[in-house]
């Protein structure tokens, strides 16, 4: 995971939502935002400051090298133009995970979704590597 990711997402988990300014005390949900040099990160707690989901979108991104190994075994003559990189929590729910990719091939670009569902963090659940559009110029 690249530190740009991490650095914004454990701001986000290590939140005092008590001891923000912003903070009523009220009992409904309290919104905040991250922003970090290559993301940023939309984040909802309770009112007890428990973290109850997030929206996160990143640009930029270094690839995990599994997802890099599959889209360069399908597209052997390509490289890796633009990644964007989105993250959607729920604490009900499964984490699901999105990137974004942008391939060049003999000037022609093509765009990719690898999308998979984690349930443990450290290892994807489902994969699926597919392509939006056919190579256009």
């Amino acid at each position: 995971m690249s530190d740009h990711v991490s650095l914004l997402e454990n701001e986000a988990a290590r939140f005092n939502v008590l001891g923000a300014s912003e903070f009523d005390g009220r009992n409904k949900p309290f919104t905040t935002i991250f922003r970090g040099s290559k993301g940023y990160i939309i984040a909802t707690y309770n009112n007890n400051g428990k973290l109850l989901k997030t929206t996160e979108r990143y640009k930029d991104i270094k690839l995990p090298k599994y997802i890099v190994k599959s889209v360069l075994s399908q597209y052997p003559d390509c490289h890796l133009l633009k990644v964007v990189y989105t993250v959607d929590y729920d604490h009900q729910k499964e984490v699901e995970k999105t990137y974004k990719i942008q391939i060049m091939k003999d000037n022609k670009k093509r765009n990719g979704v690898s999308t998979f569902a984690v349930t443990n963090l450290s290892s994807p659940k489902t994969i699926t590597l597919y392509y939006e559009k056919k190579f256009r110029q």
